[in-house]
């Protein structure tokens, strides 16, 4: 059984790591927070202060004073990696009018450790006048400075639903809270980048159409002669097939090469191509929807419901029935692949065109 004692570790041991990584940030001069790491403070602050804060940065960017907010509780934050006094003074002076009128009690929630003293802050306090904070503003460094060792004890009175709430939330976001913290190498790259997930394009290997239009010569009659237009269109038709291929991720690919390993020539609704059942490749294949949808995009294939004279209730069928310009190419690719004892894996996945 799980204890609330398990869970709090879990919750504290990711708020000290988060700790540490801000305070690496802070001696890089890196201080700025992106909205997404408000917002996982504010759905914190949410669950273990009551409150329903929004984040006031997602209507008007950078807003001064302030980042997140409740006007019911009249509480407003300002989340920081910055623990200093200047930081506290400075958060303080930009809290405009409107501000005033929406919020009573201004917090500074500081992701790392907080300072042991704030007598500059107390001093600038007491001397209004000097340093710009506005009289009517009601402020204690004790309790409104608060970090994350601060949270982390609020953590342990919190009843058991609520820790496994916040501890989900945590577990959920904290990866994502990690990378937006990261600092950059020497290079300004990070460890963690957007462009590394990305998947590398393929590189395509083309054939010039030269043994394809050779082997479709052999069916237009004795009397027909291979010209070059005959080459010409089945390279055109290579590419053009070749570069919708290359628009889709390499599993979509790897699942169009798997339906032509897996189709039969039905005589249904497809008459000149080879199909599959729409259930049974659902059955067999769980995201099969989405598949079907980005290679219908690129008109690589049609999926049709019509209904057949004499069987009606026939589920819907899958036809590998491209989209292609050159008719020879696009009725022969199947036999050629499968005459010639070629790969679907290989063409259709790797993009590898050289036996055409």
């Amino acid at each position: 059984m799980i204890t609330s004692g398990y869970l709090i570790g879990q919750i504290i041991d990711e708020f000290s790591a988060l700790g540490e990584q801000a305070k690496l940030r802070n001696r890089l001069g890196l201080s700025d927070l992106s909205v997404f790491s408000e917002n996982f403070f504010r759905d914190i602050l949410d669950i273990v202060e009551k409150l329903e804060l929004v984040n006031t940065n997602e209507d008007r960017a950078n807003e001064p004073g302030v980042d997140l907010g409740d006007e019911n509780a009249k509480v407003a934050y300002q989340v920081t990696t910055t623990k200093t006094s200047d930081k506290i003074k400075n958060t303080l002076k930009k809290i405009t009018p409107a501000q005033r009128e929406k919020y009573k009690r201004f917090i500074v929630l500081i992701i790392g450790e907080k300072q042991d003293k704030y007598d500059s802050v107390i001093t600038a306090l007491s001397d209004r006048v000097t340093s710009g904070i506005e009289p009517s503003i009601t402020f204690d460094p004790d309790t409104d400075i608060v970090d994350l060792t601060d949270l982390a004890r609020k953590v342990v009175g919190l009843p058991f639903s609520e820790i496994q709430r916040l501890h989900k939330l945590v577990q959920d976001q904290m990866a994502q809270v990690k990378i937006e913290l990261q600092v950059p190498d020497a290079d300004g790259q990070y460890e963690t980048s957007g462009y590394k997930l990305w998947e590398p394009l393929p590189v395509p290997k083309l054939g010039d159409g030269t043994k394809f239009a050779a082997w479709d010569a052999q069916f237009r009659g004795p009397k027909h002669i291979l010209s070059e237009d005959d080459i010409h269109a089945a390279r055109e038709a290579i590419e053009e097939l070749s570069g919708r291929l290359h628009k889709l991720p390499r599993i979509t690919r790897e699942f169009f090469a798997m339906l032509h390993e897996r189709a039969d020539k039905n005589n249904l609704r497809f008459t000149d191509h080879r199909s599959l059942f729409v259930d049974s490749v659902g059955k067999t294949y769980p995201s099969a929807e989405i598949e079907l949808s980005l290679l219908m995009a690129q008109n690589l294939l049609d999926v049709s419901h019509d209904p057949v004279p004499f069987n009606e209730h026939l589920p819907g069928e899958i036809g590998l029935q491209m989209g292609l310009g050159d008719d020879s190419f696009r009725l022969g690719f199947f036999d050629f692949v499968e005459t010639n004892k070629l790969s679907f894996r290989r063409i259709l996945g790797e993009l590898d065109f050289s036996d055409f």
